[in-house]
């Protein structure tokens, strides 16, 4: 069990390994694990009726709640050294999706930190990770998503339109952030993010292809009022102001069933 800083492991024979904590602790439901419980419930992806299931590793289960509430708590410092101790307390090389894991969580940490260089390091590593695997197709997605918004925050916009361009393609809602309660954007925001970054470099028709995208996929009537206002904006500068019109007309109407004061 984890307490007053200290893990302990069980071997099949009783005898226990220690691994140093820094003041980290737990609750008393906390069970010791056998090394047999820990090959037996390897964290892994599991796929069923393509939906992403999460098994998690009785080591790690503690951390990766911590880490999620962290999160929910901004406290950014805390998820780094969280995630950094069970990658240096693990006596086993750790499994693809716990890697995985701890590149999502670091990676969204040192962003949210304004740590861009560190951010980009982990989600550059968390891109070619999931690759290989279909099964990571949406946190593949999520890391293209980030290093767009990193992009943007650093004003590279250009950048940032190549990075959720891949962030559509390789969009699924299924995604290993969920394991930390990260909500990743839907595919109708992210093409509105793409959108919004190719008006930047005056590509217009891109600009106005990702927009319409973002309509076409909306799954509410706000997403769709979203893409709509971003899409009228744009041809306003650009002096369409008809065209403008036409979709603001559009988003009023809509705003009017809804109640919505747009």
């Amino acid at each position: 069990s984890l307490s007053s800083g200290v893990q302990f492991w069980k071997d099949e024979d009783g005898d226990k390994d220690h691994v140093e904590r820094d003041n980290i602790t737990t609750t008393q439901d906390t069970k010791v694990a056998t090394r047999s419980d820990i090959i037996r419930c390897k964290s892994d992806v599991i796929t069923t009726n393509s939906t992403l299931h999460i098994v998690p590793h009785p080591i790690d289960h503690y951390i990766r709640s911590k880490v999620a509430s962290s999160l929910q708590a901004s406290d950014y410092h805390q998820v780094i050294m969280l995630l950094d101790h069970l990658a240096e307390t693990q006596t086993r090389p750790p499994n693809h999706c716990t890697k995985c894991l701890t590149l999502v969580g670091c990676g969204l940490a040192y962003y949210k930190l304004g740590r861009y260089r560190e951010a980009v390091l982990q989600f550059q590593e968390l891109v070619e990770a999931c690759r290989p695997d279909p099964s990571l197709r949406g946190t593949h997605s999520l890391a293209y998503t980030y290093l767009g918004d990193i992009a943007c925050a650093r004003n590279s916009h250009e950048e940032a339109a190549g990075f959720y361009e891949q962030a559509v393609v390789h969009y699924s809602k299924d995604n290993l952030g969920d394991v930390f309660m990260i909500q990743m954007p839907s595919l109708a925001q992210t093409c509105i993010k793409w959108g919004q970054a190719l008006r930047k470099v005056s590509k217009i028709m891109q600009a106005v292809a990702a927009f319409n995208k973002a309509i076409a996929m909306a799954t509410d009537k706000k997403e769709e009022m979203s893409a709509r206002i971003s899409l009228g904006n744009m041809l306003q500068s650009l002096g369409d102001h008809q065209g403008a019109i036409d979709e603001y007309s559009v988003t009023v109407l809509i705003a009017q069933k809804l109640n919505d004061n747009v």
